[in-house]
């Protein structure tokens, strides 16, 4: 998944919106709970690569299927334990039982129902 440019700038005046920030520079001024309160108001939980032209001229996938990347870097890849922990709704000490009861409920990892 990555996101175009158009997306990625309807994000970022949203944040601009959010924080009352006119440009880039007032946003890396806030703090750190700022920036995520903000982010939780305006975003999805969504991130994405953003195919911007310069960075990143398209898709992975259209990238990597014809070899248009640097095969001479190494690439890692993998995950960590706690990677989605920040956007996971449920408190830490959820037990079998509790998670049980919330998917009975119709609570889905992403909080909705």
């Amino acid at each position: 998944c990555t996101y175009t440019l158009a997306r990625a700038n309807t994000h970022y005046n949203s944040m601009l919106t959010e924080t009352g920030c006119l440009d880039a520079a007032c946003l890396v001024g806030l703090s750190a709970e700022a920036i995520i309160s903000a982010a939780q108001k305006v975003n999805s939980g969504e991130w994405a690569p953003v195919i911007d032209g310069v960075e990143l001229l398209a898709n992975n996938q259209e990238l990597v299927t014809p070899g248009d990347y640097n095969k001479e870097v190494p690439v890692i890849i993998g995950s960590n334990r706690d990677e989605a922990a920040y956007f996971n709704p449920f408190p830490a000490t959820l037990d079998e039982a509790q998670l049980d009861s919330l998917i009975a409920q119709g609570f889905s990892y992403t909080g909705s129902k």
